[in-house]
């Protein structure tokens, strides 16, 4: 056990760390994210040319980075950055969608795809507006009138006078108390609220200005197709300094209604197969979905596959391990760019092996080490060989859904041990004995049986040759042949 002086944390400064680096798994919980962010297979793929945004799929499994990369490209942006020509707007909440087609994935219509899309651009243009309010106090008054219609329709309540008054109140600050709220609504003749806030404090402040004037931008009810309002509303951005719009889609396979390949496929096909909504101008559609979507997305015929760019996210051990020592380096101030350095054996590799190209597991294991580690060191700085196995033996017990499973791709040839593609060549007879095996996975094949599935019936084929067959299969596969 360690010294009961010396905590975790004190532990963790000892090895040099400012923080515990595989702390967070979510993406979206890492706020430091772009610290130690590898743009790995595809980023700048799906990232594309800003000033000309277009449609394009990833397909990923979890914890393989499809989040990640989501949220660096959408720090790509606006409103995260000011300097950027397009406005990203995430689509990542599907639960009034789904509750509007009772549960069913397949009956949600693209009209209820377009009204929760819309509404997200809405609260995502309002953000950007209220970080540079200047390009709206300057545009025509019907781009105006388009995005006061889109907030009176989409965030109704950002427009309510209390609403209001609380915004002005927090911007005016320490100067809010020689404010005369009481006149604020004295007069209901239009442009009343312009001239009130010329006398007070707030004349000055250009966020202010950008909040009275939209509440007093005329409006129009949304009458027409939800396809024409984003339509318009695309045409208007580049009055606002905006090229065009960035949608994100993620996070699908977080409800409990499209956790299979098959209601995945459902909930998106009438959205995928609108190539006209697609390839609209300005708009670029960024979808993150899990791989096990793809091949029921691929079965749908009306999707123009054809036109649509479609990536697969892998890793291989290169990228995990400079993934790793990014992520040392970030949270020890670049002191600490391997842990190896504190180890009795060569403890990146090990985690880098384990991990099978998904970045997620590399982390658990990181921070099982540690915390093995922690528990193994009497509190002296450094990692014992204990702990690592340590760490491996519990995420096994306690990961199993993690663990890699091996999937064969038998158009190809190739062979996958969870998201990473076995590199090595395999040859047609190791093939052929993997996916024999493969198939009749629970049971036993005898020696027999599986030369006759590769070799053919009647094949004389010595014992020495089918486990130098087997042998190699193992070294290729195999994190440890060995066990």
């Amino acid at each position: 056990m360690p010294s009961a002086a010396v905590s975790f944390w004190e532990w963790l400064q000892h090895l040099g760390f400012k923080e515990n680096p595989f702390a967070e798994r979510e993406a979206e919980r890492e706020k430091t994210l772009s610290e130690y962010f590898i743009a790995g297979p595809h980023y700048s793929d799906m990232l594309g040319h800003l000033h000309d945004p277009r449609t394009s799929i990833l397909f990923a499994d979890r914890g393989c980075g499809k989040t990640a990369y989501r949220l660096m490209i959408g720090r790509e942006c606006r409103p995260a950055r000011a300097d950027s020509p397009v406005l990203a707007a995430m689509y990542t909440r599907f639960s009034s969608v789904l509750r509007k087609a009772a549960g069913n994935p397949a009956s949600v219509s693209i009209e209820d795809h377009l009204e929760e899309i819309l509404r997200s651009v809405t609260i995502s243009l309002l953000d950007e507006l209220g970080r540079r309010p200047e390009p709206f106090l300057d545009a025509p008054e019907g781009t105006k009138r388009t995005i006061k219609s889109l907030v009176r329709t989409y965030a109704p309540n950002l427009l309510y006078p209390g609403t209001l008054r609380k915004k002005l109140e927090k911007i005016a600050g320490e100067n809010a108390a020689g404010i005369p709220w009481g006149k604020m609504w004295q007069s209901n003749e239009p442009g009343h609220l312009s001239r009130w806030l010329i006398d007070t404090p707030l004349a000055s402040s250009t966020l202010a200005r950008f909040w009275v004037r939209l509440y007093e931008a005329g409006s129009t009810e949304l009458l027409k197709a939800r396809r024409a309002i984003l339509e318009e509303l695309l045409e208007r951005l580049p009055e606002l300094g905006i090229v065009g719009l960035y949608l994100l889609v993620d996070e699908l396979d977080e409800h409990a209604e499209l956790l299979t390949s098959g209601a995945i496929a459902s909930f998106l096909e009438t959205f995928l197969r609108d190539w006209n909504l697609l390839k609209m101008p300005g708009l670029g559609v960024k979808l993150f979905l899990p791989r096990e979507a793809r091949r029921a997305l691929m079965k749908q015929e009306l999707i123009r596959w054809d036109r649509l760019p479609v990536y697969v996210l892998e890793w291989d051990d290169d990228l995990l391990h400079q993934l790793l020592q990014d992520r040392l380096e970030a949270f020890s101030n670049g002191a600490v760019h391997s842990l190896d350095a504190f180890s009795e054996t060569s403890v990146d590799k090990s985690l880098v092996r384990e991990a099978w190209g998904k970045p997620r597991t590399l982390i658990l294991l990181g921070d099982l080490l540690l915390k093995h580690g922690y528990k193994l060191s009497q509190g002296d700085p450094m990692l014992r060989s204990e702990a690592l196995e340590g760490a491996i033996e519990e995420f096994r017990k306690r990961y199993p859904p993690l663990l890699p499973h091996l999937r064969l791709d038998e158009q190809t040839g190739d062979v996958f041990i969870g998201s990473r593609l076995i590199d090595e060549k395999i040859t047609e007879n190791e093939f052929k004995a993997l996916a024999y095996l493969y198939h009749n996975a629970g049971r036993l094949v005898g020696r027999e049986e599986l030369v006759d599935a590769v070799y053919g019936a009647g094949e004389g084929v010595s014992d020495q040759a089918v486990d130098a067959m087997m042998s190699r299969l193992r070294r290729k596969i195999e994190p440890d042949p060995s066990h």
